[in-house]
């Protein structure tokens, strides 16, 4: 519910990556292995701040055939502030009701 009293319908987990292959295939396995509540949607953006495109590499191997909606996007300029920002554009091509950003090196208890 929000505070609104509106129910919540769709969730984007947002997922800022940078030079972390292991942590980020942990933490995309966790994210698919959640427990999701009856009639909410769970979708996944992916803001990558390597100065080169890993969605060939790391970002791409991770997310195959997970089974959520995924979105990609690509920031070069360094800084955490920059993926930030490219998680959000990222996230407002979706139709997610809530945004939710996590780190790369997190690890997520299934009911989280």
């Amino acid at each position: 519910m929000t505070s609104s009293g509106a129910s919540i319908r769709s969730v984007c987990i947002l997922v800022c990556t940078y030079k972390r292959p292991i942590y980020f295939r942990r933490l995309i396995e966790n994210i698919r292995d959640l427990e999701v509540p009856a009639g909410v949607e769970l979708m996944l953006g992916v803001a990558d701040n390597n100065e080169t495109s890993e969605r060939e590499g790391y970002v791409g191997a991770a997310i195959e055939g997970i089974g959520i909606p995924t979105s990609y996007g690509h920031e070069p300029s360094a800084g955490y502030s920059n993926a930030r920002n490219e998680a959000v554009r990222i996230g407002l091509r979706t139709d997610a009701d809530l945004f939710v950003f996590i780190d790369d090196d997190l690890v997520l208890p299934p009911g989280w």
